[in-house]
């Protein structure tokens, strides 16, 4: 697969690069993960200014011209700085919600920073991301909201919530605002260290104006949320596994043992070896993502992105491991941030479908 930049997609990745290089060191990492909202709202406001929130939209949805290619290249840039700010949560898939759901209005002002929107639509017990078992009721004029959703990721700050519920038998993602009454958001911390929030509805109250996509509408609009986010977690975690090789094979040139630096001896470079290899694999594989996303939806596209996240989480994860290992005790210390980068890849390993789910998927759309 021939896969390169274009003039302006090469400047964002050097922008990128250069702003969070510029911003990011493991202590504001530390200071940002202890806000309130678990990371910066300056940067997040920073970042908006640069264009970065609608640098993956076309012009015709409001965005600046770009797609698949530049969500992917902000993706790994976050991964590789292990950056706080929620782009999967608070960028990625509200954001393809909104563009999919013809919403541009509010595409615009996710875009421009001024309101942070956060999807509701996973429960604890839910089959399937199409059947969800919250429901939204006629009540007077408007629907009044029951159910739970969980890890809802950038909801712990969200203004506004994009909840998936069904409505008249048929799923439907529905426009909530998140201090309406009858919701109830709780924060907690995740596996990596961020923050997300369980959200409850209690009769919570909208107008039917707030019914973004209903009918035969809502599944396709879900269905390219998690196409799309499958596509950026896969980027993501290559950022991670490649800060963490990067941090390994400086440390390998400096760390002394037996009077020799240790990146001397044979069996630690066969590790590295191996490592930079699993890198490449995984940078292939979620480039093959990334391009998956501008098939047809279907199962051929299905197939493809479920196979890209079985191998780039695989390989990232074995990057991860053997980081820990070769930085030895001070591997599993909070001093430095390798646990950090492993945590987060385990969490994207766990999103949007585990390596069982997606093998699953796999055979059952196998020709």
């Amino acid at each position: 697969m021939v896969f390169s930049l274009t003039p302006e997609q090469a400047m964002l990745q050097e922008s990128a690069s250069r702003f969070l290089g510029d911003r990011y060191d493991d202590a504001a990492r530390r200071r940002f993960r202890a806000e309130d909202a678990g990371f910066s709202l300056d940067i997040w406001q920073e970042i908006a200014r640069l264009g970065w929130l609608g640098s993956g939209f076309s012009e015709q949805r409001g965005g600046f011209g770009g797609g698949p290619i530049e969500t992917m290249i902000l993706m790994e840039a976050a991964g590789n700085a292990l950056m706080s700010e929620p782009l999967l949560g608070s960028m990625v898939l509200p954001g393809s919600v909104l563009a999919e759901a013809g919403s541009y209005d509010d595409l615009a002002h996710l875009i421009e920073g001024k309101s942070l929107f956060a999807v509701a639509w996973d429960e604890p017990e839910q089959p399937s991301a199409l059947e969800p078992a919250t429901v939204a009721e006629p009540c007077g004029d408007g629907l009044a909201i029951h159910g739970e959703k969980k890890l809802v990721l950038g909801g712990q700050i969200a203004d506004v919530l994009l909840v998936t519920a069904k409505l008249d038998g048929r799923l439907a993602i529905l426009r909530v605002q998140s201090d309406v009454g009858g919701v109830d958001v709780r924060t907690h911390r995740t596996l990596d260290g961020g923050k997300a929030a369980n959200v409850r509805f209690d009769s919570a109250r909208i107008d039917r104006s707030d019914v973004l996509a209903s009918g035969n509408e809502a599944p396709a609009v879900v269905s390219e949320m998690l196409a799309r986010a499958i596509a950026a977690a896969c980027a993501e975690s290559l950022g991670a596994a490649r800060n963490l090789h990067d941090r390994t094979l400086d440390y390998l040139k400096l760390r002394v043992q037996f009077g020799r630096r240790i990146g001397e001896f044979q069996a630690l470079q066969h590790r590295m070896a191996d490592m930079f290899i699993a890198l490449e694999e995984a940078q292939s594989l979620s480039m093959m993502a990334t391009a998956a996303l501008e098939e047809p939806n279907g199962d051929h596209r299905d197939r493809i992105l479920s196979a890209a996240k079985i191998g780039v989480m695989g390989r990232a994860m074995h990057i991860g491991r053997e980081a820990i290992q070769l930085h030895g005790g001070v591997g599993m210390t909070d001093e430095l941030p390798i646990g950090d980068g492993y945590k987060r890849i385990k969490s994207l390993s766990l999103m949007f479908g585990d390596e069982d789910f997606h093998l699953d998927r796999m055979n059952s759309l196998a020709v």
